[in-house]
């Protein structure tokens, strides 16, 4: 899980670098979206990074309950849709670096 963590917040933050000349704000959206996380609905929750990687992911109940089977992926889904996730942001990431000219004189 660390690994995917790892991959999917370094996707997420390579491509953000690439697009916001300073990415500090974008970044601190990142965080704030990443810290309520437990807030959001179900719906939500799937558009974060953290949320495959997470045990909240997965049933704690000693039994299937109504509310965790609505709110649980398989873990092949979700780990291939953060993987998915991955390939395309550096895919992105990599068609906008291509384009970025590189100035060494300074201004």
């Amino acid at each position: 899980m660390t690994v995917l963590a790892v991959a999917g917040y370094g996707a997420v933050f390579t491509a953000l670098a690439l697009v916001a000349r300073n990415p500090m704000l974008p970044a601190a959206a990142i965080l704030g979206w990443e810290w309520i996380n437990f807030l959001l609905p179900p719906a939500l929750k799937n558009l974060s990074v953290i949320h495959p990687c997470s045990r909240s992911a997965r049933c704690r109940c000693r039994r299937a309950c109504s509310r965790c089977r609505a709110s649980r992926r398989p873990a092949p889904l979700a780990i291939g849709g953060l993987l998915a996730l991955v390939a395309l942001l550096l895919v992105l990431a990599a068609r906008r670096a291509r384009r970025l000219e590189v100035s060494y004189g300074g201004d």
